[in-house]
């Protein structure tokens, strides 16, 4: 690089320092939002490393620059452009009011990064959010399987009353006939079985709620109604295996 050159970068470089020192001021013209100085900082520091680096800069006996120099300036040049980007994408992913906040904050000297604590808390509300919609989604998909399942009891209930004896004896004529009165005997004692095991259950959910509402209503719980009907239900569901 020849030496005309070198001190126009130099040139260039002192520019970008005082307009990166202006990123920290108080004074803005209407209409645009004041850049806190944390942000401005660590732009600050390297651009002016990036200043120290070409001032350290030697030219040779060809007007040239060496080579070791000439790196350390250019990694010094992509560390100021990278810390420039961050830095944007920073302040222009922060909301004007906490960039406003901030700014406050870095005037009374409090070290709190509205950014970063910003971002946790969004991040917990994802996540909240996230898992009560999993949580919907959970529930919803088990309020509907139980209110096929009773659709499905109560289409089965009324074909069974209207059309259960039918039913019943297109079994017996589909068997051959040396095992329908078999067929017939273990079908009327299955009927009976279950008949007697759904009374007998029906009664002792009843029992288990009237007790409850009793012993609701001599200890004072309020709605001793509610508490009832819960345990009869609770009792009914568990014998018919819900």
């Amino acid at each position: 690089m020849p030496v005309p050159q070198l001190q126009q970068t130099q040139a260039s470089i002192v520019k970008l320092v005082r307009e990166a020192s202006n990123l920290a001021s108080s004074q803005v013209p209407n209409g645009e939002v004041q850049i806190p100085p944390s942000y401005a900082k660590p732009i600050i520091a390297q651009m002016q490393q990036l200043q120290s680096a070409y001032q350290q800069v030697g030219t040779t006996v060809g007007s040239t620059i060496g080579a070791d120099q000439l790196a350390q300036a250019r990694a010094a040049a992509g560390q100021a452009a990278a810390q420039v980007t961050a830095i944007y994408k920073k302040a222009a992913s922060t909301p004007l009011l906490l960039l406003s906040a901030q700014v406050v904050l870095d005037q009374h000297g409090f070290a709190v990064d509205l950014h970063d604590k910003f971002s946790q808390v969004l991040k917990t509300l994802s996540d909240q959010v996230t898992s009560l919609l999993n949580n919907a989604i959970s529930v919803g998909v088990q309020a509907g399987n139980l209110l096929i399942d009773v659709v499905l009891v109560f289409i089965m209930s009324i074909y069974f009353i209207v059309d259960g004896s039918r039913f019943i004896q297109w079994i017996v004529r589909n068997v051959p006939k040396s095992s329908r009165p078999q067929v017939s005997g273990a079908i009327a004692n299955l009927d009976n079985i279950f008949g007697r095991y759904i009374r007998t259950q029906f009664i002792l959910a009843l029992v288990a709620g009237t007790l409850d509402a009793v012993g609701a209503l001599i200890i004072g719980v309020p709605y001793p109604a509610s508490s009832s009907s819960a345990a009869f239900s609770c009792h009914w569901c568990r014998s018919s295996g819900r």
